[in-house]
């Protein structure tokens, strides 16, 4: 069990990393975090999960699909950004042709 509760604990973790725009902490931790979940479940994935872990796993999904949405939403935020900076970049380029 202490397993789940140090993958529990990165996921809660990235979470806020997430919320705060703390990306790079973010990646690093996942990256952790998906190597303890291959070590955990790799040697029971033959086997029928009890509900308890079923109910971990359900909890863990749900978490990630706010991760994403996050990551989603600064991704759409920097895209804009990008947008903006090259517009700027053809008026300037546009104005010193001139």
């Amino acid at each position: 069990m202490a397993e789940l509760r140090e993958i529990q604990y990165l996921t809660d973790e990235m979470l806020t990393c997430a919320e705060q725009g703390e990306w790079d902490l973010l990646i690093d931790m996942e990256q952790t975090r998906g190597k303890k979940i291959v070590e955990m479940f790799e040697p029971i994935k033959k086997e029928r999960p009890s509900t308890l872990l079923l109910k971990w796993y359900e909890d863990l999904k749900q978490k990630d699909r706010e991760i994403k949405m996050l990551c989603e939403v600064r991704k759409s935020e920097l895209m804009k950004n990008m947008g903006q900076f090259n517009r700027g970049k053809q008026v300037s380029a546009a104005y010193t042709s001139a």
